[in-house]
Protein backbone atom coordinates (compact mmCIF):
# COMPACT_ATOMS: atom_id res chain seq x y z
CA UNK A 1 0.00 0.00 0.00
CA UNK A 2 2.93 2.49 0.97
CA UNK A 3 4.78 1.80 -2.47
CA UNK A 4 1.28 2.23 -4.13
CA UNK A 5 1.14 5.49 -2.19
CA UNK A 6 4.71 6.76 -3.01
CA UNK A 7 3.92 5.92 -6.89
CA UNK A 8 1.13 8.19 -6.95
CA UNK A 9 2.93 10.78 -5.41
CA UNK A 10 5.77 10.86 -7.55
CA UNK A 11 3.32 10.98 -10.42
CA UNK A 12 1.71 13.98 -9.25
CA UNK A 13 5.05 15.50 -8.65
CA UNK A 14 6.32 14.88 -11.99
CA UNK A 15 2.68 16.42 -13.42
CA UNK A 16 3.35 19.31 -11.37
CA UNK A 17 6.90 20.59 -12.70
CA UNK A 18 5.22 19.48 -15.80
CA UNK A 19 2.39 22.13 -15.81
CA UNK A 20 5.03 24.68 -14.13
CA UNK A 21 7.03 24.04 -17.37
CA UNK A 22 3.63 25.02 -19.61
CA UNK A 23 2.17 27.42 -17.59
CA UNK A 24 5.70 29.87 -17.23
CA UNK A 25 5.54 30.57 -20.70
CA UNK A 26 2.21 32.06 -20.29
CA UNK A 27 3.38 34.56 -18.05
CA UNK A 28 2.93 38.02 -20.21
CA UNK A 29 4.56 41.79 -19.53
CA UNK A 30 1.42 44.29 -20.17
CA UNK A 31 2.60 47.82 -21.86
CA UNK A 32 0.73 50.32 -19.71
CA UNK A 33 0.67 53.76 -20.56
CA UNK A 34 -0.41 57.17 -18.31
CA UNK A 35 -0.85 60.35 -19.70
CA UNK A 36 -0.48 63.08 -17.45
CA UNK A 37 -2.42 66.23 -19.01
CA UNK A 38 -1.26 70.13 -18.40
CA UNK A 39 -4.54 71.65 -20.68
CA UNK A 40 -4.79 73.15 -23.89
CA UNK A 41 -3.44 76.00 -25.44
CA UNK A 42 -3.60 78.95 -24.52
CA UNK A 43 -4.13 77.56 -21.11
CA UNK A 44 -2.70 75.02 -19.32
CA UNK A 45 -0.56 74.01 -15.86
CA UNK A 46 2.35 76.79 -13.72
CA UNK A 47 4.23 74.61 -12.04
CA UNK A 48 6.65 76.26 -9.80
CA UNK A 49 10.49 75.73 -9.88
CA UNK A 50 12.41 73.12 -7.36
CA UNK A 51 11.57 70.23 -5.47
CA UNK A 52 9.30 72.32 -3.92
CA UNK A 53 6.80 72.26 -7.20
CA UNK A 54 6.60 68.79 -7.53
CA UNK A 55 3.04 67.49 -8.65
CA UNK A 56 2.39 63.65 -7.56
CA UNK A 57 1.22 62.11 -11.07
CA UNK A 58 1.73 58.36 -9.39
CA UNK A 59 2.41 57.94 -5.44
CA UNK A 60 4.72 55.12 -4.12
CA UNK A 61 3.60 51.71 -3.66
CA UNK A 62 0.19 52.05 -6.20
CA UNK A 63 1.68 50.25 -8.60
CA UNK A 64 2.42 46.36 -8.27
CA UNK A 65 5.65 44.87 -8.13
CA UNK A 66 7.55 44.80 -11.45
CA UNK A 67 6.18 47.71 -13.07
CA UNK A 68 9.08 48.37 -14.90
CA UNK A 69 9.72 52.27 -16.09
CA UNK A 70 10.28 51.76 -20.74
CA UNK A 71 9.85 55.29 -21.65
CA UNK A 72 8.89 59.22 -21.10
CA UNK A 73 7.39 61.34 -24.09
CA UNK A 74 7.13 64.97 -23.74
CA UNK A 75 4.89 67.12 -26.06
CA UNK A 76 4.56 70.12 -24.14
CA UNK A 77 4.40 73.71 -24.98
CA UNK A 78 5.75 76.81 -22.83
CA UNK A 79 2.75 78.95 -22.74
CA UNK A 80 4.16 81.70 -20.33
CA UNK A 81 8.40 82.39 -19.49
CA UNK A 82 8.24 84.42 -16.34
CA UNK A 83 12.49 85.00 -16.83
CA UNK A 84 14.16 83.14 -19.26
CA UNK A 85 12.20 79.23 -18.75
CA UNK A 86 12.40 76.50 -21.74
CA UNK A 87 10.04 74.61 -22.48
CA UNK A 88 12.72 72.36 -22.00
CA UNK A 89 12.18 72.87 -18.51
CA UNK A 90 9.50 70.72 -17.72
CA UNK A 91 10.38 67.09 -16.25
CA UNK A 92 9.45 63.66 -15.17
CA UNK A 93 11.27 63.10 -11.96
CA UNK A 94 11.22 59.55 -10.10
CA UNK A 95 11.81 59.67 -6.44
CA UNK A 96 12.61 56.63 -3.97
CA UNK A 97 11.83 59.34 -1.26
CA UNK A 98 9.23 61.63 -1.74
CA UNK A 99 8.84 62.43 1.53
CA UNK A 100 12.00 64.40 1.51
CA UNK A 101 11.93 65.16 -1.98
CA UNK A 102 14.88 65.48 -3.91
CA UNK A 103 16.91 63.58 -1.21
CA UNK A 104 17.41 59.59 -3.26
CA UNK A 105 15.80 60.66 -6.65
CA UNK A 106 16.36 57.27 -9.09
CA UNK A 107 15.74 59.91 -12.09
CA UNK A 108 15.08 62.93 -13.78
CA UNK A 109 14.11 63.44 -17.21
CA UNK A 110 13.99 67.12 -18.22
CA UNK A 111 14.86 70.03 -16.61
CA UNK A 112 17.78 72.36 -16.24
CA UNK A 113 20.12 70.46 -14.38
CA UNK A 114 19.62 68.07 -11.58
CA UNK A 115 16.59 69.26 -8.85
CA UNK A 116 18.04 67.82 -5.98
CA UNK A 117 20.43 64.33 -5.32
CA UNK A 118 19.56 62.83 -8.59
CA UNK A 119 21.28 59.52 -9.76
CA UNK A 120 20.24 60.20 -13.57
CA UNK A 121 19.51 63.54 -15.38
CA UNK A 122 18.96 63.52 -18.95
CA UNK A 123 17.80 66.67 -21.10
CA UNK A 124 15.43 66.57 -23.46
CA UNK A 125 16.78 66.39 -27.15
CA UNK A 126 14.66 69.51 -28.14
CA UNK A 127 12.54 72.51 -26.41
CA UNK A 128 15.64 74.83 -25.36
CA UNK A 129 13.85 78.11 -26.10
CA UNK A 130 11.01 80.85 -24.50
CA UNK A 131 7.31 81.00 -24.56
CA UNK A 132 5.98 79.30 -27.92
CA UNK A 133 8.52 76.73 -27.73
CA UNK A 134 7.58 73.11 -27.89
CA UNK A 135 9.26 69.91 -26.54
CA UNK A 136 8.95 67.12 -28.49
CA UNK A 137 11.20 64.03 -27.35
CA UNK A 138 10.91 60.42 -26.36
CA UNK A 139 13.34 59.08 -24.31
CA UNK A 140 14.10 54.87 -23.59
CA UNK A 141 15.30 52.62 -20.35
CA UNK A 142 18.27 51.09 -22.05
CA UNK A 143 19.17 53.82 -24.44
CA UNK A 144 18.81 57.07 -22.55
CA UNK A 145 18.48 56.08 -19.02
CA UNK A 146 19.45 52.81 -16.97
CA UNK A 147 16.93 49.83 -17.45
CA UNK A 148 15.42 47.90 -14.26
CA UNK A 149 13.37 51.13 -12.32
CA UNK A 150 10.10 49.80 -10.72
CA UNK A 151 7.48 52.64 -10.61
CA UNK A 152 6.22 50.47 -7.57
CA UNK A 153 8.79 51.51 -5.34
CA UNK A 154 9.58 55.45 -5.98
CA UNK A 155 6.85 58.35 -6.44
CA UNK A 156 6.76 59.96 -9.97
CA UNK A 157 6.03 63.49 -10.46
CA UNK A 158 5.76 66.12 -13.03
CA UNK A 159 8.18 69.34 -11.95
CA UNK A 160 9.79 72.29 -13.34
CA UNK A 161 13.61 71.79 -13.54
CA UNK A 162 14.60 75.61 -13.31
CA UNK A 163 12.84 78.38 -11.50
CA UNK A 164 9.68 80.64 -11.27
CA UNK A 165 6.36 79.60 -12.26
CA UNK A 166 6.22 79.43 -16.06
CA UNK A 167 2.81 77.69 -17.40
CA UNK A 168 2.95 74.72 -19.90
CA UNK A 169 -0.06 73.01 -22.04
CA UNK A 170 0.54 69.48 -23.57
CA UNK A 171 1.03 66.28 -22.16
CA UNK A 172 3.42 64.21 -21.01
CA UNK A 173 3.09 60.17 -21.04
CA UNK A 174 4.91 57.58 -18.93
CA UNK A 175 5.14 53.91 -20.47
CA UNK A 176 5.63 51.03 -18.18
CA UNK A 177 5.23 47.12 -17.75
CA UNK A 178 3.57 44.92 -15.40
CA UNK A 179 3.99 41.46 -15.44
CA UNK A 180 0.33 39.30 -15.57
CA UNK A 181 0.10 35.78 -14.80
CA UNK A 182 -2.64 34.12 -16.72
CA UNK A 183 -5.54 32.67 -15.05
CA UNK A 184 -4.14 29.05 -14.78
CA UNK A 185 -1.88 30.24 -11.71
CA UNK A 186 -4.54 29.41 -9.82
CA UNK A 187 -4.62 25.75 -10.96
CA UNK A 188 -0.68 25.46 -9.87
CA UNK A 189 -1.99 26.25 -6.26
CA UNK A 190 -4.59 23.71 -6.69
CA UNK A 191 -1.94 20.85 -7.78
CA UNK A 192 0.10 22.14 -5.20
CA UNK A 193 -2.62 21.99 -2.58
CA UNK A 194 -2.95 18.49 -3.67
CA UNK A 195 0.37 16.78 -3.10
CA UNK A 196 0.69 18.49 0.00
CA UNK A 197 -2.18 16.59 0.66
CA UNK A 198 -1.14 13.49 -0.85
CA UNK A 199 2.24 13.38 1.03
CA UNK A 200 0.47 14.26 4.45
CA UNK A 201 -1.47 11.19 4.37
CA UNK A 202 1.44 9.17 3.06
CA UNK A 203 3.52 9.94 6.02
CA UNK A 204 0.09 9.20 8.28
CA UNK A 205 -0.04 5.69 6.82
Amino acid sequence: MKKTTRTSTSILTSSIVAAIALLSSNVQASVITQTFDLGTSPSGTMITGGVGGLIPWIAINTLPVGSFLQSFTILAKLEIAITDNWASDLCAYVDSNPGAPGTAAILEVGGYGSMGTVTTQIDWANGQNGAGTTANDTKTAGTDFPAGIDLSTAQLSVGNGYNDTPTWSGTISVTYTEVVPEPATAVLGGLAFGLLTLRRRQRNA
